[in-house]
């Protein structure tokens, strides 16, 4: 019994079971953010366990997206520019996937009615607010 758990245990953490990744697929099909928002893009595998060969990333525009951080079976990316872009992982034997991104202008946090915000009351670091629309 211990020879045939040994190997299915292995593979998940080695990802040595000598069988090819036959499909990559983002979690998230799309992604929508403001300007500025940093977002993370997970892929996953088909078979899970298989061998993935080494993940390369890349952004169609990188006016909109630019990858910050790259790993194996995700990435980091930043929104910095207004539009759509495209966020593509693909392998050695060029299985690819890819994620549509986004980018709006960042949402107005004030109402136009709101003229001011002014601190009412500080209390040990925290204080508190009073709009002022006049």
């Amino acid at each position: 019994m211990v020879s045939t758990i040994l190997p299915v245990v292995l593979s998940r953490f080695c990802n040595a079971t000598g069988i090819a990744i036959t499909a990559i697929a983002f979690q998230q099909e799309s992604v929508t953010g403001s300007l500025g928002d940093k977002k993370e893009l997970t892929i996953e595998f088909e078979p899970e366990y298989g061998e993935t060969g080494d993940i390369y990333w890349s952004v169609d525009d990188s006016g909109i997206v630019e990858i910050i951080e790259e790993y194996q079976t995700y990435c980091v990316i930043e929104l910095v520019g207004e539009g759509e872009a495209t966020v593509t992982a693909t392998n050695d034997n060029g299985i690819s996937a890819s994620c549509k991104i986004t980018v709006e202008a960042p949402q107005e946090i004030l109402p136009e009615e709101v003229k001011e915000i002014v601190v009412t009351e500080e209390n040990r670091g925290v204080n508190t607010f009073k709009f002022v629309s006049e």
